[in-house]
C-alpha cells in the first residue's frame, strides 16, 4: 500500500483545501452555508465523566477544575 506524499512548497501552502470554497465581498471572507438544522443538547456532562455518560445527546462541558481536566 503506497501513500501519496504531498510537498507543501510545490502546492503553495495546501491550496487544495480551498478549491471548492466560496469567498464573499471585497475582503474575500470565506462564506459558510447555514446548517439545515440546529440541534440543541438536552443536558451537559463534564469532560471527566464523558465516558460514563449514557446519553449521547448531551453536550460535553470543558469548564472544570484543572486537576480533573
Amino acid at each position: 500500500m503506497s501513500k501519496k506524499k504531498c510537498n507543501l512548497v510545490d502546492e503553495g501552502f495546501r491550496i487544495s483545501l480551498i478549491e471548492d470554497a466560496f469567498f464573499d465581498g471585497v475582503f474575500e471572507i470565506p462564506h459558510i452555508n447555514a446548517p439545515e438544522s440546529i440541534i440543541i443538547p438536552k443536558g451537559m456532562v463534564p469532560f471527566s465523566n464523558r465516558e460514563r455518560s449514557c446519553e449521547y445527546s448531551d453536550f460535553v462541558c470543558f469548564y472544570e477544575k484543572r486537576h480533573k481536566f
